[in-house]
C-alpha cells in the first residue's frame, strides 16, 4: 500500500510535540533537548543506539526504540544521453545510481517498471540529451526516532539526503510511503503507538 505523506511536525526542540507516554512531558525543556541531540547523533553515525540508550537509562529517561528500515517510492526526472532507449536508460540508471550512492541514509531498492522520455531538448558531443522520468524505490535506514515517531524522521533523513540532489529533479509533492502491511489503516504510524506524531493522508 502506498501512502501519501503530509507534512511532519518540526521536530526542533523549541517546537511543542503531541504528548506521549514514553516522552518526558510538557516543561521538560532539557530532557527533550538532549533526546532530540541524540537521536541526531545516532542517525549521523556519531554514536550507536546502544550507547545513546545507555545516557538515557543512567539519567533515568526513557530509552529510545530500535532501529528501523522505511520504504519510500520517489518519482524523479533526470536527463539522459543516448541515440536509443536502451543507451537512453543506461545512462539515466547510471546517474541515479551515483547520485543515491552519495547520501547518508538513503539507498536504492530498485526503479519502477516503465520510463518515460521527453522529447529531446539538445544534443552534447553530438548525442541526443533527453529527459527521462522513473519512480524509484528508496530505503530509509532510521538508527533512532523517537517512540511513534519513525516516519516521520525517516522523512526529514530522506528529505536531508534529496536536498543534496544536483543532478535530477525530485517530485516531492508526489513522494510516497510503502508500506508492505495491507492490514494497517492509513493515518497510523509505523509503530502503531496511539499518538500518531505524522498523520498520513
Amino acid at each position: 500500500m502506498n501512502t501519501a505523506l503530509t507534512t511532519c511536525p518540526s521536530s526542533s526542540p523549541d517546537t511543542p510535540s503531541p504528548a506521549s507516554p514514553d516522552v518526558p512531558s510538557t516543561g521538560e525543556a532539557l530532557p527533550k533537548r538532549l533526546v532530540a541531540e541524540l537521536i541526531r547523533l545516532v542517525n549521523d553515525d556519531v554514536m550507536t543506539l546502544d550507547t545513546g540508550n545507555a545516557l538515557l537509562a543512567a539519567l533515568r529517561l526513557p530509552t529510545l526504540p530500535d532501529g528501523r528500515r522505511v520504504d519510500f517510492r520517489v518519482p524523479v526526472a533526470t536527463p539522459a544521453l543516448g541515440e536509443r532507449p536502451s543507451e537512453i536508460f543506461r545512462d539515466a540508471q547510471a546517474q541515479i545510481a551515483a547520485q543515491v550512492g552519495a547520501w547518508r541514509h538513503t539507498c536504492l531498492d530498485g526503479l519502477h517498471e516503465g520510463y518515460g522520455i521527453e522529447d529531446m531538448h539538445e544534443r552534447i558531443d553530438g548525442l541526443p540529451l533527453y529527459r527521462v522520468h522513473a519512480d524509484l524505490f528508496l530505503t530509509v535506514t532510521v538508527a533512532a526516532h523517537p517512540p511513534g515517531n519513525a516516519l516521520c524522521t525517516a522523512k526529514e533523513l530522506l528529505t536531508a539526503d534529496l536536498a543534496g540532489v544536483d543532478d535530477f529533479t525530485v517530485r516531492a509533492d508526489r513522494i510516497e510511503f510503502c508500506d508492505e502491511d495491507e492490514d494497517q489503516d492509513e493515518g497510523e504510524d509505523l509503530d502503531n503507538d496511539e499518538d500518531v506524531w505524522c498523520p498520513l493522508d
